[in-house]
């Protein structure tokens, strides 16, 4: 009874959801006065569906509410959810194994609706990411598609063609933007017309690009993974948005990062002979200059095991990141301020999360 009690006072606080994370929607971001909490998308282990979860944190409670998904809905949120994030009232999570993008109200975690990526034969056509602009969610995939989504209605209203395997998506200055990974062995980004939804060009990058974020200068910045060994290496890259030409590529190696005002925060790890996650880093980055602010971001000797997830509170700026022991137990969020000295640690919030996002009261 407290728990269900707690979901009704939320509804009553929260206004609705913003972040400083993952994705860049189009839309000018609102400025946010206080935020009430977060969620977590962990995506628990490989096609184990009852491994997967949605956790809450409460800053009003200091507490924690694990399994949140199944407690509110009475049923699972699906195998393998890979990223979380929010547009309006809505929270979208694109749930790969499953082939759904599952839609929450973005206070409560209640389900609206579920909206298939199927394939013909029924197979999920494993929705990768998600990104939000002028009423539109587009959404792509492992079977070389991109969806577009009406975030009114909730219905796919077309689907085009694009790349290989494309693992990456964007949105600013009209156009879309997909990294094909190639799932390892592509080196391009397509670019589509937001109006007509048709491909205007690829630009080529470094091998395997994956994850995007632009930020509010028109720059579409892509990390490209390389072939995980030290003869290529991750690195973070910038294409201009207004000449769709990649324009740098900067000198240190990015695993995966998140973008809030004008400062971006990248992490980055290597692994040995024997497939151990090593150089554990996480720096800050000024993406107005486009020069690196600090080479070290975190001040106290704080070690991160395997980082997993990275988002800004939009409110104080503190520094969330997930970190990984290993992929089947549950991970902590470690939260940092903004001079890089840890602050807390919010211990087994879930198996492998990999979208934090604030709720904003």
């Amino acid at each position: 009874m407290k728990l269900r009690f707690y979901y009704f006072l939320l509804i009553f606080l929260s206004v609705f959801i913003v972040s400083c994370s993952d994705d860049n929607d189009g839309v000018e971001p609102i400025k946010p006065v206080e935020t009430s909490g977060f969620f977590t998308c962990n995506e628990g282990v490989w096609n184990q569906l009852n491994s997967s979860s949605l956790s809450f944190y409460s800053f009003d409670e200091s507490k924690l509410y694990t399994n949140y998904f199944s407690q509110v809905n009475s049923r699972v949120l699906g195998d393998t959810p890979n990223q979380m994030a929010t547009y309006g009232s809505k929270m979208y999570c694109v749930v790969t194994g499953s082939g759904i993008i599952e839609v929450m109200n973005a206070q409560t975690g209640e389900s609206i609706q579920q909206v298939e990526m199927k394939k013909d034969n029924g197979a999920s056509k494993e929705p990768r990411q998600i990104a939000f602009y002028q009423g539109k969610a587009y959404i792509c995939s492992f079977d070389n598609t991109v969806c577009r989504i009406d975030t009114a209605s909730l219905i796919v209203d077309k689907t085009i063609s694009i790349g290989n395997a494309p693992d990456g998506i964007c949105v600013v200055n009209g156009k879309i933007y997909i990294s094909n990974s190639g799932m390892g062995g592509g080196n391009t980004v397509s670019v589509i017309d937001v109006v007509t939804f048709t491909k205007n060009k690829d630009i080529t990058v470094r091998l395997n690009p994956g994850k995007m974020i632009a930020d509010e200068y028109g720059d579409v910045y892509v990390i490209s993974k390389g072939d995980y060994t030290p003869n290529l290496k991750s690195c973070l890259q910038r294409i201009d948005s207004n000449k769709d030409e990649l324009v740098d590529t900067f000198g240190f190696e990015a695993s995966n990062f998140t973008i809030c005002d004008d400062l971006a925060y990248v992490y980055s790890y290597e692994y040995d002979d024997s497939y151990n996650v090593i150089n554990q880093k996480l720096i800050s980055f000024d993406v107005k200059t486009e020069t690196l602010l600090k080479d070290n971001f975190i001040t106290d000797g704080t070690k991160l095991d395997i980082p997993y997830a990275i988002s800004v509170n939009p409110q104080d700026k503190y520094v969330y990141v997930a970190n990984v022991t290993d992929y089947t137990g549950k991970a902590d969020i470690l939260q940092f301020n903004p001079e890089g000295k840890l602050q807390k640690k919010i211990v087994d919030v879930g198996i492998s999360p990999n979208s934090i996002v604030f709720v904003e009261r």
